[in-house]
C-alpha cells in the first residue's frame, strides 16, 4: 500500500504568530484522584473557550487544549491577550490557577486530519517563560510587547486594562471589571485549602491588592 504524500514543512513559508504557551496549574491533582470528575471539569473549560474562539475572535485565532497545556496562536496580539484574560477566569471557577507565557516569531504549522505538525519559535520561547516565570501568571516576552505610551496608561485604572507590569515583568490581566472580587475570594480559599502553596496564592492575591489600589502598574522608566 502507497501512503499519500504527507505536506513538507519546508514548502511552507513562515509568518509571524503571537503564541501563547499555558499550563494549567493544579489539573494534575484532578486527573489523579477523580478522572470521572476532570472529564467532566474539563468540559466546563472547553465550552466557554469554544464559545469566546467562535463569537469574538475569527479564523485567524487558534486554540487548543491538551491535558494541562494550553496552546493559543494568532497573527494578532489583541484575541491572545482577550483569550488569556477570559481562561484565567475560567480555570478559576474550577479552582485552578494558570501561568504561561507568550511571544512573537516565525512559526510553520501544518495539520491534516487528526495530525499537527507546528516549528515554531514563539512556542518555544513562551514554553521557557512559563518554566522561568514561577508565578501563576501569563508573561509577555519582551518582543512581543506592543508599543506602550506609559503616560497614557497611567491614567486607565489598571482594572480596566489588558497589560499590567508587577514586580518586574509584564503580565496579561487576570482580572476586569466583573471579576475581581469574586476572584479575591476563590484564591483566599484555596490558600487555606492548599496551604504547601501558599506562596503561589500569596502572590496572587498581592497582584489583586496592587490592582484594587489603583497602582499605576507600570514600569517606573521605560517599557521593558
Amino acid at each position: 500500500m502507497t501512503l499519500p504524500a504527507r505536506q513538507r514543512l519546508t514548502d511552507l513559508e513562515p509568518t509571524e504568530q503571537y503564541v501563547g504557551y499555558i499550563d494549567i496549574l493544579g489539573w494534575s491533582r484532578y486527573v489523579k484522584t477523580d478522572f470521572k470528575n476532570a472529564v467532566k471539569i474539563y468540559d466546563s473549560i472547553l465550552e466557554p473557550c469554544d464559545l469566546i474562539l467562535k463569537k469574538d475572535l475569527g479564523k485567524s485565532t487558534s486554540i487548543r487544549i491538551f491535558s494541562d497545556a494550553i496552546l493559543l496562536v494568532s497573527e494578532n496580539l489583541d484575541p491572545i491577550l482577550r483569550l488569556a484574560n477570559s481562561l484565567q477566569f475560567i480555570v478559576l471557577l474550577q479552582d485552578c490557577l494558570l501561568r504561561g507565557g507568550i511571544a512573537r516569531g516565525k512559526h510553520i504549522e501544518f495539520s491534516d486530519q487528526a495530525q499537527l505538525y507546528v516549528v515554531s519559535e514563539p512556542l518555544v520561547r513562551a514554553a521557557e517563560l512559563e518554566k522561568e516565570v514561577k508565578k501563576p501568571c501569563i508573561v509577555l516576552d519582551s518582543a512581543a510587547l506592543p508599543p506602550i505610551p506609559l503616560d497614557k496608561l497611567k491614567e486607565i485604572p489598571p482594572i480596566l486594562r489588558q497589560l499590567l507590569f508587577f514586580e518586574g515583568i509584564w503580565i496579561v490581566n487576570p482580572f476586569n471589571v466583573m471579576w475581581g472580587t469574586s476572584a479575591e475570594m476563590r484564591v483566599t480559599q484555596l490558600k487555606e485549602r492548599y496551604p504547601q502553596y501558599s506562596d503561589k496564592y500569596d502572590w496572587f492575591l498581592r497582584l489583586y491588592n496592587a490592582v484594587k489600589s489603583g497602582a499605576p502598574l507600570v514600569p517606573t522608566g521605560k517599557a521593558e
